[in-house]
């Protein structure tokens, strides 16, 4: 059972319709995910954070896997779980990493530690 409900898009209002519209216009999973999902119900902030989003999904001025490194470098500094697991798998990889991994017995997510804040400084 999933935390959040999926969201219906005839159950919105006229505003988060069109809304809901143009965020699924730039995600290729075809539902409506990740926070995404729980700010349609707020336009004021999913209207903003769909803008800042698409600075980086549709007209990208850095190049696709640099970015998601960049996700990937903050996911790890802020012990974003659920981001991490959500962009691990468009991580770019090195030369080292193209190999089958399926004898790996650790995911990816364990192996994230929260960081103390004396290591920041």
């Amino acid at each position: 059972m999933a935390r959040i409900e999926q969201v219906e898009r005839d159950k919105l209002t006229a505003r988060q319709q069109a809304l809901y519209d143009d965020i699924m216009r730039t995600r290729p999973r075809g539902k409506l995910s990740g926070p995404f999902s729980v700010w349609i119900h707020r336009p004021d902030i999913a209207e903003p954070a769909n803008g800042l989003a698409n600075c980086f999904r549709v007209s990208p001025k850095l190049d696709r896997r640099l970015i998601e490194l960049i996700v990937l470098l903050v996911c790890r500094d802020a012990t974003a779980q659920y981001a991490w697991s959500a962009h691990f798998q468009s991580r770019p990889r090195g030369r080292a990493e193209r190999r089958d991994h399926r004898s790996h017995s650790c995911t990816p997510t364990s192996r994230i530690r929260p960081r103390r804040r004396a290591d920041r400084l």
